[in-house]
């Protein structure tokens, strides 16, 4: 599964100089149907350990904070790695080409806490969308547990009146 994740993120990267793999590469290309499935199989399997995870530790909203922040620390510790690495390689290439540096705090901020569509910025690797959604379900279901285990019709109501939509 970490392969196929992996490669999907190798055939769908993007920057402003272009995509890794060119779009008209058929071979590669063809393979993304299949990639694309194995990103939502991983957020399903993320999203059912995640919940057995809460279940076997009987997670309380009070323990919203320390669920929160584990999760914070495993996903962003890698997020901020790509980013800075990002901006220095670009940087490097324009000081090589002899362009100007190209920085927005903007941009840096929206992709820090990865929430860059909500405020009309780019990725700096457009993958991180995944990073964005994964976060999302992380604060859904700490606020929801509790109630998902007392009455999960209500909750899963609940959410999807208040977050399909989003």
């Amino acid at each position: 599964m970490a392969l196929l994740i992996g490669l999907y993120h190798f055939i769908n990267f993007e920057s402003h100089f272009g995509r890794l793999v060119p779009q008209h590469d058929f071979i590669l290309n063809s393979l993304n149907p299949i990639l694309e499935g194995s990103v939502s199989a991983f957020f399903l399997i993320s999203a059912y350990v995640i919940y057995l995870h809460m279940e076997r530790y009987t997670i309380q909203l009070s323990m919203f904070g320390s669920f929160i922040r584990k999760r914070a620390i495993r996903i962003m510790l890698p997020a901020i790695a790509c980013i800075l690495f990002i901006i220095l390689v670009d940087n490097a290439f324009n000081l090589y080409l002899y362009q100007p540096i190209d920085f927005s705090m903007q941009r840096f901020l929206a992709n820090l806490t990865l929430t860059a569509p909500f405020f009309g910025q780019e990725w700096y690797n457009p993958i991180l969308w995944t990073l964005s959604i994964e976060f999302q379900f992380y604060i859904v279901i700490g606020l929801l547990f509790p109630l998902i285990r007392k009455n999960p019709f209500i909750a899963l109501t609940i959410a999807g009146i208040l977050f399909i939509p989003l």
